[in-house]
């Protein structure tokens, strides 16, 4: 009897299963590491658009400082070197002269999709 006295070793069998759960375990975690660099990426880019907003925000409370007050205004540009493009729009309110509706919108395009980030604030005239 060639099997009788089996204590050590494996069949090929087992050899194969083994094989076959780690290679599913791996496809597994390669799999969600490249989805989250994909999220990751999709972060950076809403980062950059909220910077980019901010900024441009933050030039016009400088301008609005200086000179006293908004003029209206309406505007689009994209931003150098990279897939943004900035819309601003300035307006006054109708019954309030000493205030303005902001609106900042910065857009970008990828391969897949379109995304924006918006912002809609009101900044006063002094």
């Amino acid at each position: 009897m060639l099997f009788k006295n089996r204590k050590y070793g494996y069949l090929m069998l087992e050899v194969i299963a083994s094989i076959a759960v780690i290679a599913i375990g791996l496809a597994i975690i390669l799999r969600s590491f490249s989805y989250s660099m994909k999220v990751a990426k999709i972060s950076q880019e809403y980062f950059e658009a909220i910077s980019i907003a901010e900024n441009e925000l933050s030039s016009m409370e400088i301008e609005e400082n200086l000179k006293g007050r908004l003029e209206v205004s309406e505007a689009v540009h994209k931003i150098e070197g990279k897939p943004y493009i900035l819309r601003t729009e300035v307006k006054r309110l109708e019954d309030n002269d000493d205030l303005n509706e902001v609106l900042v919108l910065v857009s970008w395009e990828n391969k897949e999709r379109n995304e924006s980030f918006e912002i809609d604030t009101y900044l006063s005239n002094k």
